[in-house]
């Protein structure tokens, strides 16, 4: 059985994988970049911090692999405060332009009733993958910190 921080640098690096194809490949209808995605600097930003991150847990540096958990908490928050709230709350205005503009022709996977606006099965797949990467990432994170100080924790 792989151990913890195996498994934590695989499924970083599925996650950065994924978003990389789906930021940059047009694979309508599962996602809708054929106009581009508006956000090139920032997936850029974001692939090389997670590069980071999984060289910091294959050596682990544990600044770095608390800084991946933090990071993937943040953007695991993002994810929830982006869609989520929009889909079990029902969405603003403006979220409904952006949904319409960016997310409404693509796959879905949840159902849609009024103002209620699922992810999209992109970003669903994007944000399983994202708490996989924020479980495991902390696991080792506690495995490392046990390691180094075995009465703590």
């Amino acid at each position: 059985m792989p151990g913890v921080f195996t498994v934590s640098i695989a499924s970083q690096a599925l996650l950065l994988a994924y978003l990389e194809v789906i930021e940059w490949v047009d694979m309508f209808p599962w996602n809708d970049v054929r106009r581009g995605n508006g956000q090139e600097g920032l997936d850029i930003a974001l692939g090389l911090l997670m590069v980071s991150t999984i060289v910091s847990t294959y050596r682990r540096w544990r600044i770095g692999m608390v800084c991946a958990v933090l990071v993937y908490a943040a953007w695991s928050w993002l994810q929830i405060a982006t869609f989520w709230t929009a889909y079990i709350g029902g969405a603003s205005p403006q979220w409904q332009r952006i949904y319409a503009a960016n997310f409404a022709q693509t796959v879905q996977w949840l159902p849609r009733w009024g103002t209620h606006l699922p992810p999209d099965a992109s970003h669903f797949v994007l944000q399983v993958l994202l708490g996989i990467a924020l479980i495991t990432t902390t696991a080792a994170t506690i495995r490392l910190r046990r390691n180094a100080h075995p009465s703590i924790l």
